[in-house]
């Protein structure tokens, strides 16, 4: 087995910054959807504020693949145990994932 790694503070590449945002991006999505399911879970009551953070952060384009939220997000917009406004931006978050991101690449 062959083992490769690279780590680095700064570069002027483009395409590595590219990269970079985009792995960024990716960590933020994820750990947003991490947030949400254990928000669900045990504190249903903190949800609203993490998911006008998240709609906060996809406008700031700091989302990306936002797809993978969808099941979490489905849960959240479908139990009447959920307080109505968490469930209505839990449904805004499910309807922009299905809609493409304008001005995307």
């Amino acid at each position: 087995d062959i083992h490769h790694q690279t780590s680095y503070n700064y570069s002027t590449n483009d395409a590595i910054a590219q990269l970079t945002s985009i792995f960024q991006q990716l960590s933020t999505t994820l750990e947003t959807g991490r947030r949400l399911q254990y928000l669900y879970e045990h504190a249903r009551l903190g949800l609203d504020e993490e998911l006008k953070r998240a709609s906060e952060l996809r406008n700031g384009r700091q989302l990306a693949e936002i797809e993978v939220l969808a099941p979490v997000l489905r849960r959240i917009a479908s139990d009447p145990g959920v307080m109505h406004v968490a469930r209505q931006h839990a449904q805004k978050l499910l309807d922009q994932a299905s809609a493409p991101a304008s001005g995307s690449k």
